[in-house]
């Protein structure tokens, strides 16, 4: 186990060097920037030390190399569009909110999909499955934004019970949650049901039944462990997307969180803050695709790695 850490730990250290070094030679290849004449008429030594602030003097190997022996330190460099404020300070200033926002989406849908999904499957034909495969069908094809809107024209608009949206008090979080959980909640009733019904046709399961273990104890005790893995499998990825913030959400309900300015460096060729937001997405995705390995380990013995 430890030596396979340490495989995944330095395969995450190639992938994120290889990563670093496409996004920034696409970064500054492409013509035209932020500081070109026609956006910013500046002239002579003013112009050298704005383009030396922010590391765009040299070639683009120079221009690499400086930036990974600061980065290395922890130095990000400035932000293009907030001069006076570094890059790793903007992000974790603004990633506060999408922090919040995701961690409470996270522990809401995740026990909410899988209950319902259970709850589904053992009243399979029932009323009660009918109502939760219908909501989670239609969460699963609606877009997010377009729930968004229609919770913002019902409680904001219309019955005036919440904010439309800002950021500061708990009153702000509660329609942006729900328009956030709505989808992986689905996404897990849909996928947690058809799992348990596949248990509950196996022969373990009708094992236990003819030893007499009572009904509501079988996917308790049985089948639920068995759940676990493709529970991981569909959940994992999930996790970086949603700790990395949803722009329609942040957009919708004006939260000032890291998924707008990812969309909008990008739009602004605010290249510090993309590369920087690029390489903590792929440490992310990195470290959360080996816990997941590791899980598979912890959850089924027989799984190696």
């Amino acid at each position: 186990m430890v030596a396979y850490v340490i495989r995944r730990c330095l395969a995450l250290v190639f992938v994120v060097f290889v990563i670093s070094v496409i996004t920034f030679v696409i970064m500054y290849s492409v013509p035209g920037g932020p500081f070109e004449e026609r956006q910013m008429p500046l002239q002579g030594a003013q112009r050298e030390n704005i383009l030396r602030k922010y590391g765009m003097t040299g070639s683009i190997f120079e221009r690499y190399i400086a930036y990974v022996s600061n980065a290395l330190r922890g130095d990000f460099g400035y932000s293009f569009f907030s001069p006076t404020e570094r890059v790793q300070d903007l992000i974790a200033r603004v990633w506060g909110p999408t922090l919040i926002l995701g961690g409470i989406t996270i522990a809401i849908s995740l026990p909410l999909g899988v209950w319902l999904g259970i709850l589904a499957a053992k009243h399979k034909g029932s009323p009660l499955d009918l109502i939760v495969n219908t909501f989670a069908t239609s969460m699963t094809v609606i877009p997010g934004f377009v729930i968004a809107v229609a919770l913002i024209l019902t409680f904001s608009a219309r019955i005036r019970l919440l904010p439309s949206g800002g950021w500061g008090g708990p009153e702000h979080l509660v329609l942006p949650v729900i328009a956030y959980a709505l989808g992986p909640t689905a996404t897990l009733i849909r996928y947690v049901r058809g799992l348990t019904l596949d248990e509950l046709g196996l022969d373990y399961v009708r094992t236990a039944r003819a030893k007499g273990l009572a009904e509501h104890l079988i996917i308790p005790r049985h089948v639920f462990k068995n759940l676990m893995i493709p529970l991981v499998t569909v959940f994992g990825p999930t996790i970086p997307l949603i700790l990395t913030g949803s722009v329609f959400i942040e957009t919708t309900f004006r939260i000032p969180g890291l998924g707008q300015y990812l969309v909008s460096s990008s739009v602004n060729r605010d290249y510090p803050m993309v590369m920087a937001l690029t390489l903590i997405m792929a440490v992310i995705w990195g470290i959360t695709l080996l816990v997941t390995d590791i899980l598979y380990v912890k959850l089924d013995p027989r799984v190696e790695l």
